[in-house]
């Protein structure tokens, strides 16, 4: 195990959040995904905006307390807003938009849309981020911009 995440970000939720980093304490697991929105990129819907917000708020708790128990996580984060929409130009534009240090920029890439029927009515486009992810253009980015694909396992290095 590389890292702990959870569906929805819920593991962010205070109470919630110090019940999963005893469990990944108790795992050995040292890093943790943390949601807190970096990259100015996409603009989503009021409804999202405003769990954005919320989120963003809990993310920052969050960090602070995995960072106070030893936790890693990446510098930066990008891919709520935006989220299923995200297409080779504006995956090109988080990752020119990247900080300094890891940025974990998340995707929902698939074959089809949608992968399973119990989430039509979500509005994702996941091809299109499969197709951005095979674009040689975003390979071209990630390395004019000299950066490198890792996984969690890499932040515990």
């Amino acid at each position: 195990i590389t890292h702990f995440d959870s569906h929805d970000h819920i593991h962010v939720l205070p109470g919630i959040l110090e019940i999963c980093l005893d469990a990944a304490t108790a795992h050995k697991v040292s890093s943790l995904r943390v949601p807190l929105e970096t990259a100015p990129v996409g603009a989503p819907s009021l409804r999202r905006g405003l769990f954005g917000i919320a989120l963003s708020a809990l993310s920052q708790r969050a960090a602070r307390v995995a960072r106070a128990r030893g936790f890693t996580f990446p510098a930066g984060f990008s891919g709520f807003r935006g989220a299923g929409a995200i297409d080779t130009s504006s995956l090109i534009a988080r990752i020119e938009g990247a900080g300094k240090g890891p940025t974990e920029i998340a995707l929902h890439p698939a074959l089809s849309n949608p992968p399973r029927v119990d989430m039509q009515n979500w509005g994702y486009r996941w091809s299109d981020e499969y197709d951005a992810l095979l674009d040689p253009k975003t390979a071209k980015a990630l390395h004019e911009c000299n950066g490198t694909a890792v996984s969690y396992r890499a932040l515990a290095e």
